[in-house]
Formats: structure tokens, C-alpha cells, sequence
């Protein structure tokens, strides 16, 4: 093609020199180098566009299944917009980049990674609805409860009086139970304690653990006891009073699942009260409250309440026992009322800790057809998973997005990361020679260790069928 170009080059010089005698043999022999370049990069353009496209269409792509992906840029923007936009998690370029209001997302982000400034605080401040929230540090709450203040009603739970605000304490007896829903508290209780080392024994003993809850729990409902009267009943080993309740107003099963258990191996039964003591004794700590108990009747999730839960950082452990047995009644209430136009937003900072939730992986799975967003936060995925075990993949799954901070360094977390983003098509063929195959060499589209070196106030985010994109982190106060 070069050489043609040249020939012809030679033959217009000839011709020139016809019409235009006068031209000089230095202005001839720039302009023939002129034409020639030209020639050469109009031929070669041609060619690369054949083998270095951004995007080569395929058969698969064709279906809608794109081989070779790159990072959204201002050409995909359109991507990016949502039916029902709600709350903005940062921008790419100069476009505020929102979930959709029946969307949920995860957040995987160390210390010092602006996951509570510039992710959970601003979300706060911008949703137009019911909130709840936990944390470990008062930052969130004091960040945001004067404008939620003027939204409605503001509870602050704060067991350890870890702040100046704690207002409340929850009774999770406050109303009567029935046999199911006090057998979803039981579950919630002992489960949660139990699910950072839970394999197959530990399953067992919360299992059964929870079997002689149950009932307890039940019976100190309808004599208008709290958790603390169930709290030594444990104590002392004295069943009698919740025995007799519940054989006088005929919770037989009841009755025999209480007696059943009191009859077993005294070891068993130790390992039984050992693991039921370790659940419900965190129910117990505390101080004062200063309005008392409050109801979750007293939130009104499909208003515009809120709910702050609040621990300090050494403490987590055990008050997460008891802000994980309140979200997983929360979510049970949700889903008995069937409010479709709720609009709640709840999020989890230091989800694993501070608000470990029994069967967590079935809830996220359906709870956006209830009117509730998530937004759960964790250090990284190894924290998830020692958390959660197996059911720690159907958790990630059912964030429709998936947002990574910067300076994360655990593999786990950096290879989920990489294998969202996806392959890219590399065309290895020089511009001399033409591509014979549909698509080129398919490698990472992010390297490994990419997240480790993000900037600070930046994100990769990954959405739904959305290309992956770098975003901007929204700033700590939100414009209304």
C-alpha cells in the first residue's frame, strides 16, 4: 500500500510539473512528502481500526454478551441512569451517579477509606424517609441526627452509654408473642451470637439453644415479663412459671419442648444453657435509658423516623448480639405487614460486628420488594465470609451494586474485584498485518492489585449489568 502511494506520489509529481512549471524542486519534494504521510496515515488507520477498536462486535456481542469490556467513561453515562433514582453514592465525571430505589448496595473498604464520611453519612442525609443505622463511632449519628431531627422522631440506641444521645432501650418483649414469631426471635438471638465460628456443632447448639428460647420467650410476653425475668429463669434453672403459662393456655408443644430439654444428658443440657447464656446475657447490659423502652411500633418505617445504633468499637461483639436480634425482628415486621411503599433505608456500618443477622442471605434476597434499600459496609471479603461462611456469596450476589474503596489489600476481596470487572480484548496484531480471528487476546480488565492503589475519595463500582467504573466518592454534605 506504501509503495503504491509513493508510485503515485511520483506520477501527480510529474503532472504537477506540467501545470505548475514554476513551482521550485524544494517546495515539490515537501509537498510530496506531505501527500505521502498522509497517504500512510489514512492507510494505516484503516487497518488498525481493523484490529484495535475499543469495541469489536461479535456474535456474543451481537446477543448482548460482551466479550471485551472496558471502564465506563463520558461515552457511557446513559448506562448509568435509573427508573427510579434515589440516593447518590458519587459521580462519574460531571453525572451523580444514583442507585435505584430498589437497589441495594455492599461496600467493601478498610479503615480510613471514607466508607462512614463520604458513603454512609451522605446517604443519610440525602434519603427522604426512614433510616436506621448502626456504627461503632458516634461520627454517623452526630453527622446527621440534627437533620433527621426535623424529619421525625429520633431514637438512639446506645446500651453502653458510648455517647452523650442514648435516649432508648429495646424490649424485644414489649408486645405478645405467638409460637412463630417468638421462635424467629429465638433464632435471632442465638444465632447471631453464634454465627462468627459457627460450622456444623456450633449450628447445633444454637439450634437447639434457640428450641428452649422459644418458648421462654413466648410465655414472658403474656405474663408482661421482660427479657430480664427470662434472663434468670435461665439462670436458675427454673422453667415452672413459663411451664405452667403455657399448659394452662394450651401451648402444649410448647410445654413438652421445655420439659423434653430437662431431660436430656446433664452434659448436654450444660452445653445447651452454656450457649443460651452466651446469646441473651449481652440483653442484659446497659444503663438507664432515659425514655424508657421503646417499641418498634415506635419506629415507623414507612414514615420518616429514625433509629441509631450505637457501640463502641471494644464492645461490638457482645452489642452486636442484640442489634442483631433487633434488625432480624425489624425485617420479620417488615415482612408481615407487606408495606410496598415504604421507603427505608437502612445501613449497616461494620455490618460483621455490630449487626451480624441470622438467615441475612435470605433476607437481602427479598427485601427490596418491601420498599427497603441497604447500604452494607465491611472491612473486606475475608470479614464477610468469617462472618457468614458459604452463604457469604448469596449476600454479595443480591447487592445489585458493588462498591470497592481504595488501600484494600485482602486477596479475597481484590480477586472478587477483578473477576467483576471482567476480561478485556487485547489485539496483539501489528498495524502491518491483518487480523484473521473475531476477537483478540482476553485478559483482566483490572490488575490485582489495582484497589490497593486507588485514591483516596475514589471507588470502583460495579452495577448491575453496568460497565465497571472509577467514581468519585459524593462529598461528606450532599446539595439538596
Amino acid at each position: 500500500m506504501v509503495f503504491s502511494s509513493l508510485k503515485s506520489c511520483f506520477s501527480f509529481g510529474r503532472s504537477l510539473d506540467v501545470v505548475m512549471p514554476h513551482l521550485s524542486v524544494g517546495s515539490f519534494g515537501v509537498v510530496l512528502v506531505l501527500v505521502a504521510i498522509f497517504l500512510f496515515v489514512g492507510g494505516s488507520k484503516g487497518e488498525h481500526q481493523k484490529t484495535m477498536g475499543r469495541f469489536r462486535p461479535t456474535k456474543s456481542s451481537r446477543r448482548g454478551i460482551h466479550e471485551g469490556v472496558q471502564f465506563a467513561g463520558r461515552f457511557n453515562l446513559s448506562d448509568f441512569k435509573t427508573l427510579n433514582p434515589s440516593i447518590s453514592i458519587g459521580k462519574l465525571g460531571l453525572r451523580s451517579i444514583r442507585l435505584d430505589r430498589r437497589d441495594s448496595a455492599i461496600v467493601f473498604g478498610p479503615t480510613q477509606s471514607f466508607k462512614t464520611s463520604r458513603l454512609a453519612i451522605p446517604a443519610i442525609l440525602e434519603h427522604r424517609g426512614g433510616v436506621i443505622a448502626s456504627s461503632v463511632k458516634g461520627d454517623l449519628m452526630e453527622a446527621t441526627i440534627e437533620a433527621r431531627s426535623t424529619m421525625g422522631r429520633v431514637i438512639v440506641y446506645d446500651p453502653l452509654g458510648s455517647t452523650d444521645r442514648g435516649n432508648s432501650f429495646w424490649n424485644p418483649l414489649s408486645r405478645k408473642l405467638d409460637a412463630n414469631s417468638s421462635r424467629r426471635l429465638a433464632q435471632g438471638i442465638c444465632f447471631s451470637r453464634t454465627l462468627r465460628h459457627m460450622g456444623e456443632e456450633g449450628q447445633f447448639w444454637a439450634t437447639l439453644a434457640a428450641r428452649l428460647l422459644a418458648p421462654l420467650l413466648l410465655a414472658a410476653s403474656h405474663l408482661g415479663l421482660s427479657i430480664i425475668d427470662v434472663i434468670g429463669w435461665i439462670d436458675q434453672r427454673d422453667f415452672e412459671e413459663a411451664g405452667n403459662f403455657l399448659i394452662e393456655n394450651n401451648y402444649l408443644e410448647y410445654a413438652r419442648s421445655i420439659a423434653a430439654t430437662l431431660d436430656l444428658d446433664e452434659r448436654i443440657l450444660s452445653s445447651i444453657l452454656t450457649t443460651l447464656d452466651r446469646s441473651i446475657t449481652p440483653f442484659s447490659i446497659g444503663t438507664t435509658p432515659i425514655e424508657g423502652y421503646f417499641d418498634l411500633v415506635d419506629f415507623d418505617s414507612s414514615g420518616s423516623s429514625s433509629l441509631f445504633l450505637i457501640a463502641p468499637p471494644n464492645r461490638q461483639g457482645e452489642i452486636g448480639t442484640v442489634f442483631g436480634a433487633l434488625l432480624a425482628e425489624i425485617f420479620d415486621r417488615i415482612f408481615q405487614f407487606e408495606v410496598t411503599e415504604r421507603a427505608l433505608l437502612i445501613v449497616l456500618d461494620e455490618a460483621a460486628n455490630l449487626a451480624p443477622i441470622a438467615n441475612f442471605d435470605e433476607i437481602i434476597s427479598t427485601v427490596s420488594s418491601f420498599g427497603v434499600q441497604l447500604i452494607t459496609i465491611y472491612q473486606d471479603l475475608a470479614q464477610l465470609r468469617a462472618r457468614y461462611g458459604e452463604a457469604a456469596t448469596t449476600i454479595v450476589n443480591n447487592h445489585r451494586a458493588k462498591i470497592f474503596l481504595g488501600a484494600i489489600s485482602d486477596p479475597s476481596t481484590m480477586t472478587l474485584a477483578q473477576e467483576l470487572c471482567g476480561m478485556k480484548s487485547e489485539y496483539p496484531n501489528s498495524i502491518w498485518q491483518k487480523s484473521n480471528s473475531d476477537g483478540g487476546q482476553l485478559r483482566h480488565l483490572l490488575a490485582l492489585g489495582a484497589l490497593r492503589r486507588l485514591q483516596p475519595g475514589k471507588a470502583l463500582l460495579v452495577y448491575g449489568h453496568r460497565p465497571p467504573a472509577i467514581i468519585e466518592l459524593s462529598a461528606r454534605i450532599p446539595r439538596r
